[in-house]
């Protein structure tokens, strides 16, 4: 009876009213259906893609991987968190706008890792045209990665073969050890005779160099089936500036530490007065003359069986350092020719 009197109550009143009545319901209508569709959606949504389950989270916490805008702190643990890069980075900038920023280079050479060549690639490359040499050459390698020409194509060459054998190949006690040994020297910052930064800055930098090491370690221990964790150190590597999820920032930070590295072995060791121009070790983008003194002593110190392939003409010499690590997947394969290194390869 009640709806019955509202409705003959409607029909009595005057058109105009009646049709803004009826507007008013109709808008209310499509409103409360909107709320009622929005909440049924959020109760079917899944999961993100990028959103970890509760066993994971106990492994590592970052929930996206992202790397250099964010870069990835490790604890003691070896779980993730996020922070934002140090304010001391901007050294880093500064020897980059002071060194190979200044110099006009085709684009493609800019990157630290230029190109993989395949072998014939590779003979030309290094002018081997002889069938016998050429055979000698595939006992040791088959393919190089061209590197970039900066004065510290050493470092590069040596750092990032060094880098994979750290974070894909060394056992937890191995990396454990590692990060003991090496990583209370000091990380000066040296262009021509310019010093970059104080100690404090200095400091951060190498605890960024070792958290980002962290980070990529920790990708391959928990993606290890997952294509795009296992090509991260490659793509890290090779960035020369800031694009998508890269900064240009490890292949840098590599070289500063590796040349920190030589120059405390060097001064630490009884071999080091061998090493006569010491002093450019710390140099941005200069080669010490006495570099093959140096990787004898980084091999020795860093347990590593190091081949220097060392071409000459139409020929080749092979020298080797610390053999006794051959069987133990810690090899890495140096080709220089008078000037610059590359980075060779062995199928």
């Amino acid at each position: 009876m009640q709806i019955k009197k509202i409705f003959y109550t409607f029909w009595n009143l005057p058109k105009s009213t009646k049709v803004k009545y009826a507007v008013i319901v109709i808008i209310s209508g499509v409103i409360i259906a909107k709320k009622l569709l929005s909440q049924q959606k959020q109760k079917r949504q899944p999961q993100p893609a990028n959103q970890l389950s509760p066993n994971e989270s106990d492994a590592i916490i970052v929930q996206e991987i992202c790397y250099p805008n964010i870069v990835s702190k490790v604890d003691s643990q070896n779980h993730l968190s996020q922070f934002a890069l140090p304010r001391s980075m901007e050294l880093i900038n500064q020897l980059l706008d002071n060194s190979s920023r200044k110099r006009n280079v085709d684009e493609n050479l800019k990157y630290y890792l230029i190109e993989t060549l395949e072998e014939r690639d590779l003979q030309n490359y290094y002018s081997i045209k002889k069938l016998s040499i050429k055979k000698q050459l595939q006992q040791y390698c088959t393919k190089m990665i061209h590197v970039r020409g900066d004065g510290n194509c050493f470092y590069t060459s040596f750092g990032y073969q060094f880098m994979k054998i750290v974070i894909y190949q060394y056992s937890d006690e191995e990396f454990d050890q590692f990060l003991q040994e090496n990583f209370t020297i000091p990380f000066k910052i040296q262009l021509n005779d310019i010093s970059f930064g104080n100690e404090e800055q200095q400091r951060e930098l190498l605890n960024q160099f070792r958290d980002r090491i962290k980070y990529l370690r920790n990708l391959e221990k928990y993606y290890k089936q997952h294509e795009h964790y296992s090509n991260q150190l490659v793509r890290q590597f090779r960035a020369h500036e800031m694009q998508d999820d890269l900064d240009g920032y490890f292949q840098p930070l590599t070289t500063l530490f590796l040349r920190n590295l030589s120059m405390h072995i060097v001064e630490q060791s009884e071999d080091g007065q061998n090493v006569v121009d010491k002093e450019t070790l710390l140099k941005w983008e200069e080669e010490c003359n006495s570099n093959e003194q140096v990787i004898a002593m980084l091999a020795k110190h860093l347990r590593l069986h190091i081949q220097l392939i060392f071409f000459a003409g139409e020929e080749f010499q092979v020298l080797e350092y610390s053999k006794e690590y051959e069987n133990k997947n810690r090899s890495i394969i140096l080709l220089i020719k008078p000037g610059h290194y590359n980075i060779g390869i062995k199928n």
